[in-house]
């Protein structure tokens, strides 16, 4: 996609840019200056700030429900990483003043079955949002249980409805998928502006690609290109040893786009068919596509494909505002100080270090856009709970 925007009826908050001159994380997650360096989007405080104010939101509702804000969470199957994530959200919900009520099936369930499940949750009136943690297990399809859905209490945003209201112009989109609001609350915190910018989206996810390049247009980005995945996701490395060792790391982050996201597609490696893809062969694959080349055109670069340290210093325009949504799990190396364990260590997609060199702000990973996918789920719950008081949808 290659959208060009002349008019927007959403402005960006005009606060000005931030410094160049950025702290950095150490060791003790504390701030330090390494001389001239990217302003570092931190995530963390960001969403404890914004869950202070979810939390007297939260509060004045309870007040006129007679209740606390209430939010179901349906678990298919005991999938490692879907059941630390939803922990997550449990323990923000009770952070934020949001009781969370879990269901858990079986992975064996019928389609039919989840569809009960999923009807029965959102016709309970105590009950202000719904969601079903993805991914869901093969033998069941996710596109049709979010038809399923009451439009009203889908806080994950995935329902037609919701989407074609954030998807076209003119309409007041009710919810927005968490990644893609969390990614603008971030950039807004931080007074980045992207009024006139131009913006290369690489990702093209209905989670984070496609609602966030089209919040991109209507803040008034100038041009946003989106590098769709059939030209690269089938050289990452196998998607399911990917997740297991995201557990391991206590990795906690909504599904990337990617092969293992079942679209069919092989991976690559030792057991293939096809040639190993090495480091070398990865970068050589993206450059085939003139990626670099595309992305070095942004002010605002955006990357969710999964893949460790792809996106390197020569890919970034001098300047540009860096959104890592990655999360891969990788070796231990001793350099990687925070969030580290015996054996690996959590990156992004972005090479942080020599990034930070070159781009005037990035989110780290861990600690940017991931703890503002769950704000953002708390805040979409409370929006639902508002609604359903004020009667307005």
């Amino acid at each position: 996609m290659h959208t060009v925007q002349r008019d927007s009826e959403h402005v960006l908050s005009q606060r000005g840019q931030g410094s160049t001159l950025a702290p950095v994380m150490d060791g003790q997650n504390r701030m330090v200056e390494r001389g001239r360096r990217a302003k570092v989007l931190d995530g963390r405080q960001v969403a404890r700030e914004w869950n202070l104010e979810l939390k007297a939101e939260a509060d004045r509702l309870a007040g006129m429900l007679g209740r606390k804000p209430a939010l179901c969470v349906i678990l298919v199957g005991n999938r490692p990483d879907s059941v630390l994530y939803v922990k997550k959200k449990e323990e923000i919900s009770q952070e934020v003043g949001i009781d969370t009520h879990v269901v858990r099936l079986e992975a064996s369930i019928s389609m039919d079955g989840l569809r009960g499940a999923v009807k029965s949750a959102c016709r309970d009136p105590a009950m202000d949002g719904v969601l079903v943690q993805l991914p869901l297990p093969r033998s069941l399809d996710e596109e049709g249980i979010m038809c399923d859905f009451d439009p009203q209490k889908d806080v994950d945003g995935f329902h037609v409805l919701n989407m074609g209201r954030m998807l076209m112009r003119n309409r007041s989109p009710r919810f927005i998928p968490c990644t893609a609001l969390g990614c603008m609350r971030l950039l807004d915190w931080h007074r980045i502006d992207v009024h006139d910018k131009t913006a290369v989206v690489v990702g093209d996810s209905n989670i984070v690609g496609l609602p966030l390049s089209t919040l991109l247009r209507d803040r008034g980005t100038a041009i946003v290109t989106v590098c769709h995945g059939a030209s690269y996701r089938e050289c990452f490395d196998d998607g399911k040893a990917m997740q297991q060792k995201r557990v391991a790391a206590s990795a906690c982050h909504p599904p990337l786009p990617g092969p293992s996201m079942s679209w069919g597609l092989h991976a690559c490696g030792p057991s293939s068919q096809e040639p190993a893809c090495g480091d070398a062969a990865i970068a050589a694959q993206f450059h085939d596509y003139r990626l670099p080349e595309i992305t070095r055109t942004a002010d605002i670069l955006v990357v969710a494909v999964g893949h460790p340290n792809l996106v390197q210093r020569n890919w970034v325009k001098p300047g540009a505002v860096v959104l890592d949504i990655g999360i891969n799990v990788t070796p231990y190396d001793g350099a990687n100080l925070e969030d580290c364990h015996a054996d690996y260590h959590l990156t992004g997609d972005v090479a942080f270090e020599e990034v930070s060199e070159i781009a005037s702000a990035i989110s780290p990973v861990p600690g940017g856009v991931g703890p503002m996918t769950t704000s953002s789920l708390m805040h979409n719950t409370l929006l639902a709970a508002r609604h359903r008081c004020a009667g307005d949808w």
